[in-house]
């Protein structure tokens, strides 16, 4: 292996990470494990510090991987072009994950709403009881 071999490495390595963690992130959110996007973010967050603190920030790494040959590259285009794809669907499940915890406080909120002025109860609902001024 020689030192170009060693310097090629690194940053597909870097790559291959950050692919996988994406991957691992989707699955977690369209499965709803919430153990398991635990897990991840702290790998997904320790792989973008690490491609911050290429030498070169993340151009130097766009360099290194201009540099790799014809072959090397295309699997690396493959991967991110697998790793986008991972990136906007997650987006998509956080925002349906969050429309579902709205739509469940909105329900809750309601249903605590029954409890305190509902038919059973000794208080009436705001807006029900008439003015003494009327």
């Amino acid at each position: 292996m020689t030192n170009s071999d060693v310097s090629a490495d690194r940053p597909v390595e870097l790559l291959g990470q950050l692919v996988g963690a994406l991957s691992k992130q989707r699955q977690a959110l369209a499965e709803s494990d919430w153990s398991a996007l635990n897990e991840v973010i702290p790998q997904l967050q320790d792989v973008v510090f690490s491609i911050s603190q290429y030498p070169g920030g993340i151009e130097g790494l766009r360099a290194e991987l201009a540099g790799l040959s014809e072959e090397l590259r295309s699997g690396v285009n493959e991967s991110l072009e697998a790793a986008a794809v991972d990136r906007k669907a997650s987006a998509e499940l956080i925002k349906i994950n969050l429309q579902r915890f709205y739509a469940l406080r909105s329900i809750h909120a309601v249903s605590a709403s029954e409890d305190t002025y509902g038919q059973d109860s000794l208080s009436p609902r705001p807006g029900l009881k008439l003015s003494t001024r009327v």
